[in-house]
Formats: C-alpha cells, structure tokens, sequence
C-alpha cells in the first residue's frame, strides 16, 4: 500500500469492483453486482434476483492492525452470493458448484485492481446455504466469502535509507574511519 489518496467510497462501492472482476470471468450471469448485507431466499423473492446470479457483499470490517502514526488497517469480511436454479440440462446444485469453482480460482491473492488500498484476499472458504425456504424455492444458494485487509487511510510511503561505508585505516579497528561510498 502506497502513499495514494485512498478513495472516500472505497469501503461503499468494494462490492461493486468487485462484481464487475466476477461479471469479466462470468459473463453469462444474468445478474451480478454489489449489495448489502447478507442474502436470504426471502430477500431473492422481495427483489426478483434472476438466476444464475453473483452477488458481492461486504458482510463485515473489524480491526486488524494498527501500524505507527497511528495507522489502521481493518479486516473485511466478503460474501459472494451465488444465486441457481434449475436450466435444461444443468441442476442447481452443479451449476452453483460451477460458479463457485471459478471464484474459488478467481478471489485467492486478488487486489480487485486496487493494490494501493487491498491487501490480498485470502481465507476463502465456500458454502452451500442448503435450507428448507431454498429447497421450496428449487433454488441453490451458496456464498463464497474471503478476507480482504483494507486500508482507509494510506501508508505513508517510506523514506530512502541512505547507506555510507567506512574503513577503519588500523588493523585492530582502532583510529580514524575513512569513507570509502556512499552519501556523507
């Protein structure tokens, strides 16, 4: 992370960098964009999501570290919904396997373009959300969900460390030093 102005709606608009990298590498999705929160088959129902469907969220920020400054650092949690139905020839169950393999590939050391800002994403773990409110709705839903490290306030960039070297002019180190390189 470097001493860049880190935007003022990073923390707000994650999700939606996020989704446009997944919409790159799924093209055929019909819906994939951020949102809020967590996703529940009540929440498809109220807002008509079309399968198949991706759905990035920022489910959590706490602390991670705090640096010299002070600097803080915060430790996102991140969904990615996965959203199937049913197709002709393809069940919802190995269509939301399928999606997720490729985002299994895809979020593990990603920086979504934001290196200055991201840490690597890492800890991803993925997870069918198999409930009975699911299995009415013959829907899959699964979440991908990773770690992100997020800086809101950038790094101070570092100061050159200016190197000098010195001989001493007596065996035993004794005596005057002389420069032999380096910056006086």
């Amino acid at each position: 992370m470097s001493a860049t102005e880190t935007p003022d709606d990073l923390l707000a608009g994650l999700p939606d960098i996020v989704a446009a990298e997944i919409r790159k590498a799924l093209p055929g999705l019909r819906d994939c964009r951020g949102m809020t929160g967590r996703l529940d088959i009540e929440e498809v129902k109220r807002q008509g999501i079309a399968a198949p469907a991706v759905l990035v969220s920022r489910i959590r920020a706490r602390q991670d570290r705090t640096g010299a400054g002070p600097h803080h650092s915060y430790r996102l949690q991140m969904a990615a919904f996965i959203l199937c139905k049913d197709e002709l020839g393809l069940m919802r169950d190995r269509a939301a396997a399928n999606i997720a393999q490729v985002l299994l590939r895809l979020i593990p050391d990603n920086v979504w373009c934001r290196p200055d800002d991201l840490a690597p994403a890492e800890a991803v773990a993925e997870e069918p959300l198999v409930t009975a409110a699911s299995g009415k709705a013959a829907l899959a839903l699964t979440a991908v969900t990773w770690e992100q490290v997020i800086s809101v306030e950038p790094f101070e960039a570092a100061s050159p460390i200016r190197l000098s070297l010195y001989v001493a002019n007596r065996s035993d180190g004794g005596g005057e030093y002389e420069q032999i390189g380096g910056e006086a």
